[in-house]
């Protein structure tokens, strides 16, 4: 393991060099892919309670060739620990790292997500070196697996979506006013219009914030500008 800094040492490191919040500097410097990672094992929560312990070098890919994630960090998995989202947990100077990740950000509670807990995080000397003189250079780093065993955002389910949404924008272009009078009225609507198509739509509670957005965006006859970031 020459070469590669315990989570603690680290950070000890960045506190003689005056750096303020020196567990914060790791993962946003390994978010940014100037500061590489390792893990010894991790737990991945979604995948039936999945405990592995990692190789010490990262595996190639046979047929790609292209280096496969752990004990090589991905650098999107930091994404998620420096988000602060649902059950993050920074232990640094255990260097124990947990987050959810969401493997399509762009579909939000729809897409694959992941509770993956990583444990023996250690970070690479010379990197860490480059950073403190301001030498940063980007590092490859893997891509994350999205997990097989999820049903969520399966292609078996991408037509039905597919088949609602041009549902609903059929209801919409038709501008029946009885589409209109509530969320629970506009899904039916579309689910009707299915039914009637021979297709079977999808329950109500899934697609539950397609259905509540189109219809607060038809009522204000615009798109609502996104909030404010905290």
């Amino acid at each position: 393991m020459t070469g590669w800094l315990s989570s603690f040492a680290a950070m000890q490191r960045l506190r003689e060099a005056a750096v303020v919040d020196p567990v914060s500097t790791l993962t946003q410097l390994a978010e940014a892919r100037q500061l590489r990672a390792r893990a010894a094992w991790g737990r991945f929560a979604d995948d039936q309670g999945d405990d592995r312990q990692f190789p010490l070098e990262p595996e190639v890919d046979p047929c790609s060739g292209e280096v496969l994630p752990w004990p090589d960090i991905p650098a999107d998995f930091w994404r998620w620990v420096n988000g602060k989202g649902d059950r993050t947990e920074v232990h640094g100077e255990a260097g124990v790292f947990a987050a959810t990740v969401i493997y399509d950000p762009k579909i939000g509670s729809y897409s694959d997500s992941q509770y993956i807990k990583l444990f023996g995080v250690t970070f690479h000397q010379d990197d860490l070196e480059a950073a403190l003189r301001g030498k940063f250079a980007l590092h490859n780093t893997p891509a994350l697996p999205v997990p097989t065993r999820s049903p969520a955002g399966r292609k078996p389910e991408l037509e039905r979506w597919a088949e609602f949404g041009a549902a609903l924008a059929l209801v919409v272009y038709r501008g029946e006013k009885d589409a209109f009078k509530s969320q629970s009225a506009l899904y039916a609507a579309v689910a009707g219009e299915l039914t009637a198509a021979s297709r079977e739509p999808l329950s109500q509670r899934a697609v539950k914030n397609m259905v509540s957005q189109a219809w607060l965006w038809i009522d204000g006859e615009a798109i609502p500008p996104l909030p404010p970031e905290a």
